[in-house]
């Protein structure tokens, strides 16, 4: 297992992308070759400082904040995220107003489907933000603000957009919030740094409150 400690991410980023060049094991997932490193922990010491200001990067901030804002609102639709990314849009399964892997839905609508109706296993939806911030009120120091961001009920059917992030771990220890955020699958370049790395950091503020 290979673990790293950042100051932010634009000291992350170049230090982890070396590495993975250098000695990352090549693999093929749906034929697509690429480099990869099985087992990570990265720890991001400030993450308030969440902008990659990283050298040659182009970096769209109005779209960060835009697509943070659109996870916290609860939504999956397509039209107000495209307008700050058009590249978002060739994800966007054929038929369906929202976003498969949506986080914003996943996060405050739990259950919801891309369509917008309602899994029938479970006729409501959650918010599990709102779930998080109940057990901080009632246990300071619980072990079980938890955020599922993958849903078998959904995700094994074929789609463009299979969620990166599956589960978000909270914990409030010496007056600090604490995240922890499992990826089953991120292109450092384009998902990880700037694009999941800003969103990720900017949610956890709404559960201090």
């Amino acid at each position: 297992m290979k673990t790293y400690s950042f100051k932010n991410g634009n000291i992350a980023y170049p230090n982890i992308l070396k590495d993975i060049y250098s000695q990352g094991l090549e693999s093929s997932p749906r034929g697509l070759k690429t480099k990869e490193f099985l087992h990570v922990v990265t720890e991001i010491q400030k993450p308030t400082e969440r902008f990659l200001t990283t050298y040659n990067r182009n970096t769209n901030p109005f779209f960060l904040i835009a697509e943070a804002l659109w996870i916290l609102a609860g939504r999956g639709d397509s039209e107000f995220i495209g307008h700050y990314n058009k590249q978002l849009l060739q994800f966007k399964d054929e038929g369906h107003p929202n976003f498969h892997g949506a986080y914003g839905s996943r996060i405050r609508n739990y259950n919801m489907y891309k369509d917008g109706s309602i899994n029938s296993t479970k006729e409501i939806t959650i918010d599990q933000l709102d779930e998080c911030y109940k057990k901080f009120q009632k246990d300071p120091e619980t072990r079980q603000a938890v955020i599922s961001l993958f849903n078998p009920n959904f995700d094994n059917e074929q789609t463009k957009d299979l969620p990166c992030n599956t589960t978000s771990y909270f914990k409030l220890r010496e007056g600090k919030l604490y995240m922890s955020q499992h990826i089953r699958s991120n292109d450092i370049n384009l998902g990880l740094f700037p694009t999941n790395l800003f969103p990720l950091l900017f949610m956890s503020a709404p559960i201090i409150w």
